[in-house]
């Protein structure tokens, strides 16, 4: 109901009450309530976001914990295995350089039985030689002179055959030297290719 009219012959001061109806009165507690609604709806909206966060932020968390316990799992086993591989190393460089000791002692005592029984072999052709020219018998002497000298021949070859074993040991010690150094370093290669790929997850 509109307000009324003021009258003509009353003070143009004075204004009629005027009172709402029931009509604006049902708009306006429509409105009151849709205005609720949203404020409650927008409420839980704000909640519910806030939720969210804090859930995103506790698996953000823990997938950083999990990737960070495997990158030290990795570093922890990068060392072990670094460990391992010096120590193989060193095992095989000992052993190889132990029975290179060996072969060339093996050597200098093959070299120095030699050298005496080349003066021994010497001195008995000498002595062979003066008793067949006294005696005139020459055949006798030549037989007597390869008999002596097959020792000679045999010791000269066992030298040989040994000096040949000391040059293949050099060169397993230097062939094992380069591959334990290439192991090495295709093991720390692995490790830091392994420490790459880890620190890259998908979220």
């Amino acid at each position: 109901m509109p307000c009324p009219r003021p009258l003509p012959l009353l003070s143009p001061l004075y204004q009629p009450p005027c009172f709402p109806s029931a009509q604006q009165i049902q708009v306006e507690a429509e409105e009151e309530q849709i205005t609720n609604k949203l404020i409650k709806r927008l409420n839980e909206l704000k909640s519910e976001k806030e939720a969210l966060a804090m859930q995103i932020e506790q698996e953000e968390e823990y997938i950083s914990n999990k990737l960070q316990a495997k990158l030290d799992a990795l570093a922890r086993d990068k060392i072990v295995m670094e460990n391992a591989l010096e120590a193989e190393q060193e095992f095989i460089v000992n052993r190889l350089t132990r029975q290179l000791s060996e072969a060339k002692a093996e050597n200098s005592a093959l070299e120095g039985k030699i050298a005496r029984l080349s003066r021994s072999n010497s001195a008995t052709v000498s002595r062979e030689d003066g008793m067949d020219a006294r005696a005139g018998g020459v055949g006798l002497g030549d037989m007597q002179e390869e008999d002596v000298e097959d020792p000679a021949v045999t010791a000269a070859a066992r030298v040989a055959a040994e000096r040949a074993a000391a040059a293949d040991v050099a060169a397993a010690v230097a062939a094992a030297a380069a591959a334990a150094e290439a192991a090495a370093r295709a093991t720390s290669g692995r490790g830091v290719g392994g420490g790459a790929a880890g620190g890259a997850p998908t979220s």
